[in-house]
């Protein structure tokens, strides 16, 4: 007979493995990204429409944006001038404290990776996935969590242009209220 706690130990890995083998790999994701870039062209922003006309010039007449302002949303690992970067050039940042080992982690990157490649994300807006107390943790990633006072994984924090806090919050979102918190914050 199997002890309550020995129970409780098989049934947590179960659910770790069940929610671990629910996420979808990397190649499906990008499959599913390009099938979007791939989309009708009429409900693109300008800047994505003369990107397809491969002509390489960009017309800020038409977005009375610079070059920097005209580069697209994105979603990548953190690293600290990428960060550096995005924030010299008053961008919309979002922050994902995340965890290799954690599986509301696991769940919500996959919402974070479609809403940037929702047509409906605002353009101007540079996110980052935070390595936090795992195995890829820099210093640079410890030094950002002090920074915002994260003491939990599954933490994201949107900041304004102008680097002031707009949202911070623990737990998973869906896509669209993603979308919906960075239009808030001024994307």
């Amino acid at each position: 007979m199997i002890s309550k706690i020995g129970f409780g130990i098989v049934a947590a890995i179960f659910a770790v493995l069940f929610v671990a083998g629910c996420t979808v790999p990397q190649s499906e994701q990008q499959a599913a990204a390009d099938t979007l870039a791939g989309g009708d062209a009429m409900v693109k922003e300008p800047e994505t429409m003369m990107e397809k006309t491969g002509d390489g010039a960009q017309d800020d007449s038409v977005t009375g944006k610079g070059d920097s302002m005209m580069e697209k949303s994105s979603y990548v690992p953190f690293t600290k001038a990428a960060y550096e970067k995005a924030r010299s050039e008053g961008r919309v940042i979002f922050l994902e404290f995340y965890a290799d080992w954690c599986p509301y982690c696991k769940t919500q990157k996959p919402v974070n990776e479609g809403a940037f490649a929702n047509a409906q994300m605002p353009q101007n807006v540079s996110g980052f996935q935070v390595n936090y107390k795992d195995s890829e943790t820099d210093a640079d990633e410890e030094a950002l969590a002090r920074e915002f006072g994260i003491s939990y994984q599954h933490t994201r924090v949107i900041l304004k242009a102008d680097g002031s806090v707009s949202h911070k919050s623990t737990g998973n979102v869906g896509e669209q209220e993603l979308i919906n918190l960075l239009k808030e914050a001024g994307a």
